[in-house]
């Protein structure tokens, strides 16, 4: 297993880290409108859930609050535009729904300014609008029927689903293009300005190479490549060229990096070292950014653009705010903490949280009070990751006994929700001596990992599966564990090795579960099926 980690660590240059949740620019929430989902509403409130303030009056426009209702629906899209699925009802839900909540709310903030300035859309604009969403579902055989299913028309679809977020939408465009339009005379400023970094987010080069160990050898090599060509030379030498599709700049050093971004293509540059090894390069597509006409012709300018107004549109939103005194108001007490922990990066502001959690969570014998939803109490789990992230030592002990306070909480929600991931991860933290809840938690880690098994995801979960070893072999090793998890730990490590391609360590974690357990599975099909690689 470990000459196999190995293997994988020398491929990896990037972070090992994967973000679930990702949040969602309030400008562009609109933007996955064309696949509403129909979400159950029969039980949701109109109670308002969050309004916006202005100079400390409550904006009394209906189109600018939040109920339930309508929060509960556009997570609902969320999660079918992005085919999220199982998401933790205590940690991921209640995160997901307060950074959802505060982007509508900053949405209505810009949808009050287009009341302000008169800069709703025409009739003519949102018929012209609604008129390519029905063309669009006109062309879907599967989602018109759904549409008629379930709205009895296309057009009474797109009168009571499409047409408010149509109006939305185009409303944000409209004042997005007034407070934050970008000329050709800005992007040329701005070319000007920033030409080094475009030019190293965009200069690509397409290339075939050999690489060699020996330096002399490349230059044999190139030599030849000058006099024959590139294919035959590497013929000649019983190599295969491999194909570097997309190469940009900052991978070699800037004097090599210069030979391969001016070469023309079909030129042979090299060698070219990097690490311990030589390559020689033949150019076979070549897009270098040389003056501000090529940039306008890039992949780049648009995105370049669009990043420049979205810059300049959060600039103004922000001016806005302070200017005309708004806050963002969440009245549910739940998502109003949880969007305080999504936001906060100070340690001053954690301790403010903090205080207050425990205020809401704990009586005055520290015992855990009864009545506070579950899922202020898996806030207070939250907060504590951050808090650990932010401080030191010394700096959490201040705090209070929040060893002990975190147990409780723990213990409490681990009774009712063993089986979310989270939740035993916890269990395992504060009582790691606990084999039930160390099996609990290696067993739940990974069922959920174990769809994830193939090679072009392994890099990713590198850490979770050295994780994942450790705890397993833990678990199989201790001979005061239940003779079923240490079984079941065993069997998880050779289904994972196995799957992962390392079969020697497959083949002893099989043979390991053998002498524990001869019967707990066919071993000799097990390891026929190891020898054929199948």
């Amino acid at each position: 297993m470990r000459r196999w980690i190995k293997k994988w660590q020398k491929v990896i240059v990037w972070g090992l880290a994967i973000a679930f949740i990702a949040g969602i620019a309030f400008w562009s929430v609109g933007t996955y409108i064309a696949g509403r989902a129909k979400a159950n509403q029969e039980n949701l409130s109109e109670e308002v859930v969050g309004y916006l303030e202005v100079k400390g009056q409550q904006v009394k426009d209906k189109d600018l609050q939040v109920t339930y209702r309508q929060l509960e629906q556009e997570y609902q899209n969320l999660l079918m535009f992005y085919g999220w699925q199982n998401f933790d009802p205590l940690f991921d839900e209640p995160a997901q729904k307060a950074l959802l909540l505060e982007n509508i709310l900053k949405e209505n903030v810009v949808i009050y300014y287009a009341k302000q300035e008169k800069l709703f859309p025409s009739n003519k604009e949102i018929s012209s609008k609604l008129a390519e969403y029905k063309k669009q579902i006109e062309s879907n055989e599967s989602l018109l029927k759904y549409v008629k299913t379930y709205y009895g028309s296309v057009d009474n679809y797109l009168d009571k689903v499409i047409k408010p977020d149509v109006l939305r939408t185009m409303a944000v465009e409209k004042v997005r293009d007034k407070v934050a339009k970008v000329s050709e005379e800005d992007m040329k400023k701005y070319f000007e300005e920033n030409m080094n970094q475009i030019k190293r987010k965009y200069d690509k080069v397409d290339a075939s190479y050999v690489n060699f160990e020996d330096k002399t050898a490349a230059e044999k090599f190139l030599a030849e490549a000058q006099n024959v060509g590139f294919d035959q030379a590497a013929t000649n030498l019983n190599l295969q060229p491999q194909i570097f599709s997309g190469l940009t700049r900052g991978l070699f050093e800037e004097e090599y990096e210069n030979q391969i971004f001016s070469a023309k293509e079909g030129e042979i540059v090299g060698p070219i070292p990097f690490a311990s090894t030589f390559y020689v390069f033949k150019i076979n597509k070549s897009f270098v950014i040389n003056n501000f006409d090529s940039f306008k012709n890039s992949d780049g300018y648009l995105s370049e653009m669009n990043s420049l107004q979205s810059e300049r549109f959060q600039n103004w939103y922000d001016s806005y705010v302070s200017e005309n005194e708004i806050k963002l108001v969440i009245k549910d007490e739940v998502y109003n903490v949880w969007s305080k922990i999504n936001k906060v990066s100070r340690f001053e502001d954690l301790v403010e949280i903090y205080q207050s959690l425990v205020k809401k969570l704990f009586a005055e014998d520290g015992s855990l009070l009864p009545d506070v939803p579950d899922t202020m109490k898996s806030a207070f789990l939250a907060l504590l990751d951050k808090v650990r992230t932010f401080a030191n030592d010394d700096e959490i002990n201040s705090l209070g006994p929040i060893k002990d306070q975190e147990k409780k909480v723990v213990e409490y929600l681990y009774n009712f929700y063993p089986s979310l991931l989270r939740v035993a991860q916890a269990m395992y933290r504060v009582n790691p001596d606990n084999v039930d809840a160390k099996y609990n938690y290696f067993s739940l880690l990974y069922s959920q990992i174990k769809p994830y098994l193939l090679p072009d995801y392994v890099p990713y979960i590198l850490q979770t599966i050295l994780e994942l070893e450790v705890g397993l072999e833990s678990i199989a090793r201790n001979e005061d564990a239940p003779k079923e998890y240490r079984t079941t730990a065993f069997y998880n490590l050779y289904d994972l090795t196995k799957s992962i391609g390392d079969k020697t360590s497959a083949k002893f974690y099989l043979n390991e579960l053998r002498k524990l357990d001869p019967n707990y599975i066919d071993f000799d099909s097990a390891l026929q099926e190891l020898e054929s690689g199948q």
